[in-house]
């Protein structure tokens, strides 16, 4: 090394010039031999980064080098966004390109002046110490502790006994919340805590899990709940617990980790899940199989495993202990909007209140209590092949089917005091201005109430009017002249006319600026032919 460079001299943390300013990699392999001597390198590198200077030293590449990588790229495919600011600048300016070469473990990189140099063992890993090392807090370091995490869960998954899979992961579980940072860890519990904590959405969030759960062939899927005091007791009789839906219930969404680091809380239903119920809860004890644990509010990702209630158990049970009281009883129109759209349980017991949902010959029957209730069902089957939007609407946790399907429900009579709103199994905060509800399978918010303006939710909103100007067709055939109160316009700007699905101003943004255009050909008006209809172009 003194034969090498006798110039440089190391004093304290600090490195001194050397002559030519140049540095080859052959001579990067033996000075990662030495901790102290390239670590003072890269710790005066990351110095000049920090205070945004420019660096010194160049690497001349050999044949020592391997092939030139790219941080971001098709093959190797990194956010920018999850990068700290001063990674990402220092990246940016080298086209986010980086070499390999072989680095001792110890000093897995060198911060070069016209490249990044990675050790050619693990570059994730050293590109992500470097991270680390720019920024303490960085998320990308932590991110990929994560994924170390997951792997290490992926590997002994299967080879475990249920105690011992509880164990290893409430210890990964424990791991990731400690490299997740204090910071960011404690803004996800506010996001949770700060979401709509009205006790009726939060027996929708408990409804929503039971209808997305799996049912045994041959079981009518039935869903239990029981208020008493500050207390809720839930039990449905789907398949119950696995690992994976154990690790799913515990896990923080990959876009949440993201949104957090970036400071953005318009945070998706699927980074959130079923921790939206400690907006209301302090706690929950889960009973599933062989699966017996309590998450907690403050730490909701973190599994405490508790004794079994039943030897016996065949259902999912679950008990909520509430911050506040529940009301016990729930008006029949708010029973009638939560199970409107359902799409797998058919009996359902609120503290009492009993209902039957029963579909036959392109109907829905709901009976609640002595009082039943009939809609027509209309349906939209399509397929997405919009790649993008499939990536991020699986967001890398689960695989979308690129089949989808639209639903409208149209009651055969008028029922009073019943607002009619947009679906997504259950009713969001969007309300219509027709009497009609529409289940669609958009993307929502934490909270449920909102729908998020992605790429998903935008082609799904073009189906759901090329859905709607079908199902006014197969209305007309039905009901004639009545199918004019399913179509609603309203003055707008003085004496311009607008087309509007919905009800309140702010949800416009999901108006179609072309649907006039398709209902001017639209053949939904019925003539004296009870076999002809006309569409509104035929008649101006």
């Amino acid at each position: 090394i003194e034969k090498e460079i006798p110039y440089c001299r190391l004093n304290g943390d600090r490195v001194k010039r050397l002559p030519n300013k140049q540095l080859s990699v052959a001579l990067l392999y033996e000075l990662s031999k030495h901790t102290k001597c390239i670590r003072a390198f890269n710790e005066s590198a990351i110095l000049r980064i920090k205070e945004t200077r420019a660096l010194e030293f160049d690497v001349t590449h050999s044949e020592n080098v391997k092939d030139i990588h790219f941080i971001i790229s098709p093959d190797e495919p990194i956010d920018e966004s999850f990068l700290d600011d001063k990674v990402a600048k220092y990246m940016k300016h080298r086209k986010y390109a980086y070499i390999t070469t072989e680095l001792d473990n110890k000093e897995p990189y060198f911060v070069g002046k016209n490249i990044l140099v990675l050790s050619s063992r693990n570059s994730l890993h050293a590109f992500a110490q470097f991270c680390h090392d720019v920024e303490k807090d960085d998320y990308f370091a932590a991110n990929m502790k994560m994924r170390a995490a997951s792997i290490k869960l992926n590997e002994a998954e299967d080879s475990l006994s249920v105690p011992e899979f509880m164990k290893l992961l409430r210890e990964v579980r424990s791991s990731i919340k400690t490299a997740f940072g204090k910071k960011h860890y404690d803004s996800y519990i506010k996001v949770i805590k700060e979401l709509n904590s009205d006790p009726q959405r939060f027996i929708r969030e408990l409804i929503q899990n039971a209808d997305d759960c799996q049912y045994p062939e041959g079981v009518c899927p039935t869903f239990n709940l029981i208020v008493n005091g500050n207390t809720i007791t839930t039990s449905y009789n789907e398949s119950g617990f696995q690992k994976k839906n154990v690790r799913s219930i515990t896990a923080i969404g990959e876009s949440t980790k993201k949104q957090l680091r970036t400071g953005s809380f318009e945070i998706g239903e699927k980074g959130i899940g079923f921790k939206t119920v400690f907006a209301v809860a302090d706690s929950v004890d889960i009973h599933s199989n062989e699966f017996h644990f309590r998450l907690k509010a403050e730490t909701p990702t973190i599994p405490d495993t508790i004794a079994p209630i039943d030897d016996d158990l065949t259902d999912t049970k679950m008990g909520f202990s509430l911050r506040k009281r529940l009301s016990t009883t729930f008006a029949t129109d708010t029973v009638l909007a939560l199970c409107l759209c359902l799409r797998k349980l058919r009996n359902i017991n609120i503290n009492g209140t009993k209902i039957h949902i029963e579909d036959a010959d392109g109907k829905r029957m709901i009976r609640i209590g002595n009082q039943e209730y009939i809609f027509d069902i209309y349906k939209h089957s399509f397929v997405v092949d919009d790649v993008d939007a499939l990536m991020e609407r699986a967001n890398g946790t689960k695989v979308i089917d690129e089949e989808q399907e639209i639903i409208f429900y149209v009651s055969e009579r008028q029922i009073a005091k019943f607002h009619y709103y947009l679906y997504c199994g259950l009713p969001t905060a969007i309300e219509l201005g027709v009497p009609l509800a529409i289940d669609v399978p958009f993307e929502l918010t934490a909270s449920r109430d909102t729908i998020l303006q992605n790429d998903w939710n935008k082609k799904l909103k073009q189906e759901m009017y090329i859905a709607y100007t079908d199902t006014l067709k197969k209305i007309a055939q039905k009901s004639r002249m009545n199918v004019l109160q399913y179509i609603r316009f309203q003055a707008h700007y003085g004496s311009q006319i607008k087309f509007s699905l919905f009800k309140n101003d702010e949800d416009r943004w999901l108006d179609d600026s072309s649907i006039l255009e398709d209902l001017k050909t639209c053949r939904f008006i019925p003539t004296y032919d009870d076999k002809y209809f006309a569409a509104p172009s035929d008649i101006v």
